[in-house]
């Protein structure tokens, strides 16, 4: 089971999850990995290494990036690049270093029932890999209007439990069927579709 968004207080100014207290609940709560996704930051490799030795499971690096078009969770990505505020260079980005990017949390902000999109979300859509469609913080309905979207067009949809403090880590993850031992393999398994949502809040998968 791995962790695919969550922040901590070394990167991310909103969340209150320390790297010790991220450690410690990974391991209560049974995760294989984690994969920190802090807002517009990566930390540093050596940093990351460290930890996944203090850790004794693998600790991934992705971001969660700000973009004009909305929050896009990206992953094999080396460091914040320049200019990726831009959706259209961060997506050429993304392309150069053979990662994988999704759009967050869609309809968090622009919700107003199934089937109405913002402006925003339509014009992200045809950059992104996939869809975040389940969010640990965001509400059911807004998860659903989520999954809709990326079914009607076709996208794969990943999990994440988007945690800020350390009770939300690990309610939403992904099972992926192959060994993930870093950045690499982790994008082929997203790209090959190889895992399952599992959302720890209601026991489904």
């Amino acid at each position: 089971m791995i962790e695919m968004h969550v922040h901590t207080v070394r990167g991310s100014v909103c969340s209150k999850i320390t790297p010790e207290e991220l450690v410690r609940e990974a391991r209560s709560k049974g995760l294989s990995a984690v994969c920190i996704t802090e807002h517009d930051f990566m930390w540093e490799k050596w940093s990351v290494e460290a930890l996944t030795e203090q850790a004794g499971l693998r600790i991934l690096q992705g971001m969660e990036v700000t973009t004009n078009l909305g929050h896009v969770l990206v992953y094999g990505l080396p460091q914040y690049l320049p200019g990726i505020f831009d959706l259209r260079r961060l997506h050429q980005m993304v392309r150069e270093h053979c990662g994988y990017m999704v759009l967050a949390h869609p309809f968090r902000i622009h919700w107003e029932g199934h089937h109405s999109i913002s402006r925003r979300v339509k014009a992200a859509l045809p950059l992104v890999d996939g869809v975040e469609i389940v969010n640990g913080s965001d509400t059911k309905e807004e998860n659903q209007a989520a999954y809709e979207l990326a079914t009607r067009l076709g996208l794969p949809g990943i999990a994440g439990s988007d945690a800020h403090t350390r009770w939300q880590l690990g309610t939403c993850v992904l099972d992926f069927h192959h060994l993930v031992d870093g950045e690499t393999t982790l994008v082929r398994e997203l790209k090959a579709g190889r895992y399952r949502i599992v959302d720890r809040r209601t026991g489904t998968a």
